[in-house]
């Protein structure tokens, strides 16, 4: 149980820490709407020691609160199953059905907070013992416009350590490419145009 716990707090956090590092400051983020972001995926592995299938659904919309302020409600869905070899302590499936309670706003003229409480079921089966509610505690440098350090924590009653540190760097070093470096999220993105 602890490492099906362990697997569903950082696919949670990869899912806040994503989310808080495309709310970057600018101007343009600031308006209103009712769904901002709408994401939906589907990801399967091959065979192996681990096969991994996972769909997941997100919707968030951005709600000023006061000059600087921003108010980011949402709804998570996922479900992961795996398959693995015998004897992995792994369960077969995780799931997770969650809001996302956020607010953002400006510190200074280069720095942002992110407060992200996301109360849910996360676990095998989405009943009571399986309800947590995650908290994400950031703050983002914007040094350049082509770089964004990011600082906080994060807890979460489910993790072996409920109090973790995070720290990471977004670089944008060409106009089309991105640089991310962090817990949970290291990779380099590449945008093939503006519509996708």
């Amino acid at each position: 149980m602890k490492n099906s716990r362990l697997l569903l707090s950082l696919l949670t956090l990869g899912a806040v820490y994503s989310t808080s590092l495309q709310a970057q400051p600018a101007s343009a983020t600031f308006r209103p709407a009712l769904v901002d972001a709408f994401s939906s995926t589907y990801t399967y592995s091959g065979t192996g020691d681990l096969s991994l299938g996972r769909f997941d659904f997100s919707a968030s919309g951005r709600v000023p609160l006061q000059a600087g302020m921003v108010l980011i409600p949402g709804l998570a869905y996922s479900h992961t199953t795996l398959d693995t070899s015998a004897g992995v302590p792994l369960p077969g499936s995780v799931q997770e059905l969650s809001l996302s309670l956020g607010v953002r706003g400006a510190l200074a003229q280069k720095w942002v907070y992110l407060v992200a409480l996301r109360p849910g079921f996360y676990g095998q089966k989405l009943v009571g013992d399986s309800f947590n509610a995650p908290l994400f505690l950031a703050t983002f440098y914007r040094q350049s416009a082509t770089l964004t350090w990011t600082f906080g924590i994060t807890a979460n009653s489910f993790n072996d350590k409920p109090v973790m540190p995070v720290i990471g760097v977004q670089w944008k070093f060409a106009p089309d490419w991105q640089f991310d470096v962090g817990f949970p999220r290291t990779g380099v993105s590449f945008k093939v145009d503006s519509n996708l």
